[in-house]
């Protein structure tokens, strides 16, 4: 058993340096980018359809707030459309979007700018149901 565990941990650092090795400066910029790109989409998408929103985020994060106050504390956020929330969180669902139902996310290596057209068009339908 003490060698299986020995084993499984020496496992797990090498395959934390290859992933540290593949997760350059670059890789990380280029996420974010992207990221930034999805955040325009939906102030785009919501300005649109005269949606009140607040995107934020950081590098990779995102969140979308249904409110058309600035967001600076959770108070802010405690204080948004929370029944508009729900209801794009599980039309999200719907449309095959699985997202935490607070509306906060992250993106991953694994995903390009297909992926974001096809969150920023899910997002639209499901707004534009709500209406």
């Amino acid at each position: 058993l003490h060698l299986s565990i020995r084993r499984q941990r020496q496992m797990c650092i090498r395959d934390r340096s290859v992933t540290l090795e593949h997760l350059t400066p670059e890789v990380y910029r280029d996420l974010a980018e992207l990221t930034e790109e999805l955040r325009q989409g939906i102030r785009r998408v919501c300005s649109e359809l005269e949606v009140p929103v607040q995107v934020t985020g950081l590098g990779s994060l995102f969140g979308i707030h249904f409110t058309n106050h600035s967001i600076v504390n959770y108070r802010d956020i405690a204080a948004e459309d929370s029944s508009l929330r729900s209801q794009v969180f599980l039309g999200l669902m719907n449309d095959g979007i699985l997202m935490a139902s607070n509306l906060v996310g992250g993106l991953s290596t694994a995903l390009g700018e297909e992926d974001v057209e096809t969150f920023v068009g899910a997002l639209r339908r499901v707004l534009e149901r709500q209406r």
